[in-house]
């Protein structure tokens, strides 16, 4: 501790301290804004918030390659779009045009496959502008393919100035893609980033989703993963407020709508409510959006992993 920094202590049993407390979580409430998923049973699962995610958690998602992270970051934009909220979207995966190819085609006229060189025009480009919503601020930042933890965090220091006093959700895609420094390896350069984003979400009252691939041990055992097979270890476990963990292993397309797919994803680790929540969850390329099954649609996906390997 530098000869500057004070420790700060609280006498939480102090009238003062209790009569603040009880104002503060009235005006909480009444300026609170939770941010629903749009998948029931993550969002019925998050017991002291009366569901939905709050403002301050950190939330980490991780999968297989190819399983479709990315886009349950972009699903998982739209649906905070929707609720009012601005979203900082920080990709080391894919430049932002094609995070904007992803989502125009999901909330426009023009499909995915019409933003190819061959088919695009200016019939296209009509389309696309005269049917694109206006939905929010989606600011997305696609200059960190080599950055470090400072970088980073400068990056989101400027996107919070900028949306100032905004309801913000902020998604960072992925862990594993950070600049390594000399004498590191993948894992724990993710995990730095991963306490770092932990810290950030928590000094900013920020709801923040990182996405993590998974150890390939797990992808080569062929069984269905748990919150502690993520690249990085145990350390990346601890450092979540949950961990949604996305099964690569009961993954089918449907026969009919083959851009429709079907998989399972775990609520493994939730601080604040019930986990080991399996939901069985559907993918649409489409739309751009997941959902879970209504109640007569159980039958159209394989059986819970997790259960199987019991």
């Amino acid at each position: 501790m530098s000869e500057t920094d004070e420790t700060v202590w609280t006498d939480i049993l102090h009238p003062d301290t209790v009569g603040a407390f009880g104002r503060g979580l009235v005006d909480r409430a009444q300026r609170a804004q939770l941010f629903h998923t749009g998948l029931g049973p993550w969002d019925d699962s998050c017991d002291d918030t009366g569901g939905g995610l709050d403002d301050f958690w950190y939330v980490v998602c991780t999968g297989a390659s190819n399983v479709g992270k990315t886009q349950l970051g972009l699903a998982l934009a739209q649906r905070a779009l929707r609720q009012d909220f601005a979203v900082v979207f920080l990709t080391l995966e894919e430049p932002a045009d094609q995070i904007m190819r992803r989502m125009y085609a999901a909330i426009s006229d023009v499909n995915y496959y019409d933003f190819t060189y061959a088919r695009f025009n200016e019939e296209c480009i009509a389309r696309l502008v005269e049917s694109t919503p206006y939905l929010g601020k989606f600011i997305v930042n696609d200059e960190l393919s080599s950055s470090d933890l400072p970088t980073i965090f400068e990056y989101l220091d400027e996107a919070r100035d900028m949306l100032f006093g905004r309801p913000l959700v902020v998604i960072f895609d992925h862990l594993q893609l950070v600049k390594v420094e000399r004498g590191e390896n993948i894992g724990q350069a993710a995990t730095e980033v991963s306490e770092g984003l932990r810290r950030w979400a928590k000094q900013n009252r920020t709801l923040t989703i990182a996405f993590s691939q998974l150890t390939s041990e797990v992808i080569r055992d062929g069984r269905p993963p748990r919150a502690w097979d993520m690249y990085g270890g145990s350390a990346m476990y601890s450092n979540a407020s949950q961990v949604v963990v996305i099964d690569h292993t009961a993954k089918v397309a449907d026969t009919l709508e083959p851009w429709k797919i079907r998989m399972w994803a775990m609520l493994d680790k939730n601080r604040y409510g019930q986990k080991l929540v399996a939901m069985p969850v559907e993918a649409n390329l489409k739309s751009g959006l997941w959902r879970c099954p209504l109640p007569d649609e159980h039958h159209l996906w394989q059986p819970n992993p997790w259960e199987r390997k019991r």
